[in-house]
């Protein structure tokens, strides 16, 4: 059995805004709040 790592491309105009959030830093865990960073 292969463990592999899947990769999604969406294309809807509901997530398009989504591609201008930039970040200084991810950190998955905590799961920052991004709204607002629009560096």
């Amino acid at each position: 059995m292969v463990k592999g790592f899947d990769v999604l491309k969406l294309n809807d105009k509901r997530t398009k805004p989504a591609e201008r959030v930039r970040l200084h830093e991810l950190n998955v865990q905590t799961q920052p709040d991004y709204f607002g960073w629009n560096d």
